[in-house]
């Protein structure tokens, strides 16, 4: 996988892409596990697989967790 700057990246700073079909997608960052959603059950997730040792990403549209609806 070639490393270019990217546009967002600091000078000097190279940002990793994934091809993906046809499109090369730009890597933010590295995981074990992704939890999509932080609700109460997602927040729980995601807590378990932290303590776990995992390093763990959340995905939520709200600004806390859990968040109620």
């Amino acid at each position: 996988m070639p490393q270019r700057r990217r546009q967002g990246c600091r000078k000097g700073q190279v940002m990793k892409t994934c091809r993906f079909a046809s499109t090369e997608v730009p890597v933010i960052g590295m995981y074990d596990t992704v939890v999509v959603g932080g609700g109460t059950a997602g927040a729980s997730a995601a807590i378990s697989a932290a303590r776990g040792g995992n390093r763990v990403l959340v995905v939520e549209r709200e600004v806390k967790l859990p968040h109620f609806r």
